[in-house]
């Protein structure tokens, strides 16, 4: 009798490449297991002539000083008349050689709004609000303040007869105010216009007017206060000559071509649904009315009395805005975080007049969490050939980051003495040189987004990389022999520190720094496991261009 004995082998060694992009997956808002992309962003890059896609994850871009304008809270910036202006604390500041105040403000914190507009009297203009007060500067730098307590204009109701053509001074009494002044043209023997030379100031009511020279009788008219809407919602637009600016449900606007005139009559009421604005935007030539529930446009009807405007009805959504500080336009959208009567939170792209959610239910529950959504603040740039979407979240302390060409999320942090916190800059703008600057949310610095630079003004960026869990398809233990970092290879210097977990983010190995000067950036001995989470961190002052992890494993039995 022959007996056979057959001898267990062991399984022939894999090696496999695992991907570092994907999509956030976490089970929570905590940030503590699942995959995340934290300063650094995924990047694909396909040939269709031979069917193969490219996979990067790069470094973002660090922070290098601009301008120190003052201590205070960053509370907005804008290219204007080739200068940048900024608001910090309670100062608006053109920037130059030696920064200039400007303006100083109501109150020293919240939102701000600016926007340029035109005009066929002052020509191009910074429009300037907080809230309370409005202001205008003027390309040669003068600032016109915007006030309630002076005439804004006049009207003849009745030109009487009799008068000796002529222009006469106009006859003022009460009011409370002083140093309104004007005149009165008599053409036909009837007065036919009256004209201000000065609109005064201290008038609590309009006062009234008389024609006390000419010679005739039964001319009479009226003074009209300027009424900007105050209180108002610091989210100021433009179009077709008009500066528009919400309060409550209201949507007032300026006079045409008049940015420091407003009439009490002039506005419209945001009603199709019964919730109260929150702010304004532009899209298409057209003003989007962000309400706590619904988004309505409005189009410019040229109606002669009341507000210019009217509702484009078809363009109505039924969603609305959760921050309206976080409004991110662009040439061709708009993107928001987005409510509704149904709840939770999302992100939403509007191109056109059509709505597009972006973000999915991995990023809608961080947002759910998030305590106060009306002191979130968020902007768009373009960098590194990626267009941006950046959502602070104060509370959360942490920096959501849309990329609006590859279609994946990541996120930003600033570095807090080797923690993440919320990235520390709530505004941008671009002064047209291809780079974007950002202002810092408390110390009054603007800073260049630069391309060369892996710091943020000297301090670290923490970059750090989770990945989901790999089985290689079975739940079977596996027995990793060594792993090595697919990336660029650096002159000198770099490095990147791994650590891993085997039970679903509950602990983690000790640190492995593995440099990315060789040619073979190797780990031996990863030990077995079943499941395996990545971690990958970099903090040095160097680029980081990483594609996946290259694994050798073999498959136990059971």
């Amino acid at each position: 009798m022959t007996t056979s004995n057959k001898r267990k082998t062991k399984t022939q060694q894999e090696n496999v490449r695992l991907p570092l992009i994907g999509s956030y997956t976490n089970r929570d808002s905590s940030g503590l297991k699942d995959q995340r992309f934290i300063n650094i962003f995924p990047e694909t890059r396909k040939v269709e002539a031979i069917e193969s896609t490219k996979i990067f994850l790069n470094k973002r871009p660090g922070k290098t000083l601009y301008k120190d304008f003052g201590t205070g809270e960053g509370r907005g910036c804008i290219w204007f008349n080739n200068k940048f202006y900024v608001v910090v604390g309670n100062k608006v500041i053109e920037d130059g050689g030696t920064p200039t105040d400007k303006i100083t403000l109501t109150g020293s914190t919240g939102p701000v709004g600016l926007t340029i507009g035109n005009s066929s009297t002052l020509g191009d203009y910074l429009f300037v609000c907080d809230g309370t007060s409005g202001w205008v500067i003027k390309t040669d730098g003068t600032v016109l303040n915007i006030s309630n307590d002076g005439i804004r204009s006049c009207s003849v109701t009745a030109g009487g007869s009799g008068y000796t053509n002529g222009t006469y001074a106009l006859g003022i009494s009460g009011g409370s105010g002083s140093g309104f002044t004007g005149t009165y043209t008599v053409t036909g023997n009837a007065v036919t216009s009256i004209t201000i030379t000065n609109s005064g100031s201290g008038y609590t009511s309009a006062p009234t007017l008389s024609f006390p020279s000419g010679g005739g009788t039964g001319a009479s008219g009226l003074a009209y206060l300027n009424a900007f809407p105050s209180p108002h919602i610091p989210t100021p637009t433009f179009v077709d000559g008009y500066i528009i600016l919400p309060q409550r449900s209201d949507v007032y606007n300026c006079i045409l071509d008049e940015p420091t005139k407003w009439d009490s009559g002039q506005y419209l009421t945001a009603e199709m649904f019964p919730d109260a604005v929150v702010g304004l935007a532009r899209q298409n030539n057209q003003v989007v009315v962000f309400g706590g529930n619904s988004i309505e446009s409005f189009y410019d009807a040229a109606n002669v009395n009341g507000s210019p405007l009217a509702r484009n009805d078809s363009t109505t959504i039924q969603m609305g805005n959760a921050a309206p500080y976080a409004v991110y336009q662009n040439e061709k959208a708009f993107i928001f975080a987005a409510q509704s009567d149904s709840g939770g939170r999302g992100v939403w792209q509007v191109e056109g007049f059509t709505p597009k959610k972006v973000s999915d239910e991995f990023i809608d529950r961080i947002l759910d969490q998030e305590v106060d959504m009306s002191d979130c603040r968020g902007f768009g740039l373009r960098t590194m050939g990626h267009l941006f979407y950046v959502l602070n979240l104060p509370t959360l302390g942490r920096t959501l980051v849309y990329d609006l060409d590859e279609k994946l999320w990541h996120e930003w942090s600033s570095n807090n003495a080797g923690s993440h916190t919320v990235f520390d800059c709530n505004h941008m703008c671009d002064n047209n040189s291809g780079s974007a600057y950002l202002l810092h949310n408390a110390n009054g610095c603007l800073y260049k987004l630069d391309t060369t630079s892996y710091q943020d003004d000297g301090v670290a960026i923490l970059v750090d990389l989770t990945t989901n869990r790999y089985d290689m398809d079975t739940i079977k233990r596996k027995f990793m022999s060594n792993f090595r970092i697919v990336a660029d290879r650096y002159v000198t210097g770099n490095s990147v520190d791994v650590r891993w977990s085997d039970d679903d983010y509950q602990s983690w190995s000790g640190t492995k720094t593995i440099s990315l000067t060789d040619d073979f950036p190797n780990f031996a001995r990863g030990g077995a496991f079943r499941r395996r989470a990545f971690n990958l961190r970099n903090a040095l002052n160097y680029g980081l261009r990483l594609e996946s992890l290259e694994v050798s494993y073999y498959e136990g039995d059971h």
